[in-house]
């Protein structure tokens, strides 16, 4: 995106603009999909917090790429 942004001649401080713009854009779709899926797995989305250490990151894939819990629990009925 960077470089089709210079093409059009968007200044440095443009681009950065408008990368932080879209990360904010982003965010919220991004943390609430998380969340869902740690709901799949039956645990809660503070879990998430883990990803802010850097050894936190391999629980939360192995609970991103595990299987659905096929029963209901306190958030809901299950995705599948």
């Amino acid at each position: 995106m960077g470089v089709s942004l210079a093409i059009i001649g968007v200044s440095d401080a443009g681009i950065d603009a408008i990368s932080g713009l879209l990360s904010l854009f982003f965010l919220l779709p991004s943390l609430a999909v998380g969340a869902r899926r740690l709901h799949d797995v039956n645990r809660s989305g503070w879990w998430m917090l883990l990803a802010l250490t850097i050894i936190g990151l391999i629980p939360l894939l192995i609970w991103a790429v595990s299987e659905t819990k096929p029963e209901s629990n306190q958030w809901g009925e299950p995705a599948k």
